[in-house]
Order: C-alpha cells, then structure tokens, then sequence
C-alpha cells in the first residue's frame, strides 16, 4: 500500500536527502568536468582505473549516480535520482513563494527613500521618465508607478510614447 505523501513532506525529504548527499560526497573522488562545448559551466564526474566516466550526480539533490553517465547521448543531460525524477516538479517550484526568489536584483518600494525634490524638478523640466526615475532608485516601473500616484495622486499624469512620460496634470491647477 502506497501513501501519498503531501507537497510539504516531499520538500522536508529533499531538504534533508540533500544535506546528506553533501556529506557523502565529501569522502568521494570528484572530478569537474566542462559540460560540452556550448555549454556553459561544469559537472562533477568521477571516473573508473579505465579513465571512462563511471557516474555523476543528481542535478537536484546531488545523490551519486552510479553507472550514469551524462553524456550517454552524445550531448550534456541532467541526471536525475528516481525520487527527484518522481517529485520534480515540486522541487522545482518550491522557491515560487519566496520573497527573494520574486526580486533578484530590484528593491522593495518600502526600502526605497525617493528624493521628491529631484522628482519635482524633472517633472517641471520635462525630463521626468518612468524608467530612467525606476533605474535611478533601482525599482520596476510598476512599483515606481504605484509610488508616485502614492505621492502625487492626480497632481500628475502618464503619457506614452516617445514624448511621453511623467507630466503635471493640467486638470488640476493646485500642485503641493
């Protein structure tokens, strides 16, 4: 009798599988090895007295693989253990929620301090741009949207293309 075990339980076994393969593979002779010629990177081989490739690793949960040789195809091909074969697509989905997985290299709006004033004076010269003010404070456009409509409210408007960008909304006279 199988039981399924649930989404969580698979990721704990992940988790815990690797952390003891990395152990494991301490006490083992490794060798890197290029991945093929257009391909980028490295993979850690290990090889027989013959010298032919006698297993790899887990491209997930780095278990050694006996007897598998990646480039049986002619071509590099990630190997893979029967349990991550089994479960790949939770393990490769287990990142999805998390914050830092979501902004690699942008900041949260809430640990962004934007300098108004500089704001102010773009918008008045006519050089305020949506993604130049984004690249400035390293943010995505949206999330510089939903700031300065935070900030300005309908003081200001957004208008596409070449001549477009951030203008004073001329509906409303009073600004400030």
């Amino acid at each position: 009798m199988n039981t399924r075990l649930t989404k969580k339980e698979i990721l704990e076994q992940f988790e815990l599988r690797k952390s003891v393969n990395f152990i494991l593979i301490q006490n083992i002779p490794i060798e890197i090895e290029n991945k093929g010629e257009n391909l980028k990177g490295c993979i850690p081989i290990t090889r027989n007295e013959k010298g032919e490739v006698s297993g790899s690793f887990c491209s997930y949960c780095h278990e050694y693989l006996p007897s598998k040789n990646p480039w049986s195809t002619g071509v590099y091909i990630f190997p893979t253990c029967k349990e991550c074969t089994l479960n790949a697509s939770y393990i490769e989905n287990r990142n999805n929620q998390s914050k830092n997985k979501k902004r690699r290299t942008k900041n949260y709006p809430e640990d962004v301090t934007v300098d108004w004033v500089y704001v102010d004076r773009m918008i008045d010269n006519s050089q305020a741009k949506l993604g130049l003010l984004a690249n400035k404070y390293n943010l995505e456009n949206t999330d510089m949207r939903k700031l300065i409509i935070q900030h300005y409210q309908d003081r200001v408007t957004f208008k596409r293309g070449r001549a477009g960008g951030i203008m004073w909304n001329t509906c409303n006279k009073k600004r400030k």
